[in-house]
């Protein structure tokens, strides 16, 4: 799990927070359906225009939503950035302002990795 999570220092399950709670969820296909209801139309256009949608909206995370880090963490012009957030919510048909919208992603992007999926 820390190898997934990429982190190098040990992991303890009290630690795990949401972690935990997605690992304890049984049904595995329900999960794969969330992240394909969630991230599906994203990695569909990553994989058709070899774009960084999902590789963006990680980076936008790790940084908590900070446009200016996140620029720096991808090494983009912040123009480049704000095009890529506006694609994002153009082509999930989402509103990145939203705080129900960041906690879903959040989620099936966590999941994703959680699961591996590629």
């Amino acid at each position: 799990l820390a190898v997934r999570l990429q982190t190098d220092t040990p992991l303890y399950i009290g630690d795990l927070g949401v972690y935990q709670l997605i690992l304890s969820l049984s049904d595995r296909d329900k999960l794969l359906a969330f992240c394909e209801r969630t991230l599906g139309p994203l990695i569909d256009y990553d994989h058709r225009q070899h774009a960084d949608l999902i590789k963006t909206l990680e980076a936008f995370f790790s940084c908590h939503g900070n446009l200016s880090q996140t620029a720096d963490m991808l090494i983009v012009h912040r123009n480049t950035l704000l095009y890529r957030m506006n694609r994002i919510n153009e082509i999930a048909e989402i509103d990145l302002n939203r705080p129900e919208t960041r906690l879903a992603l959040h989620l099936a992007l966590t999941i994703r990795r959680l699961l591996t999926i590629n």
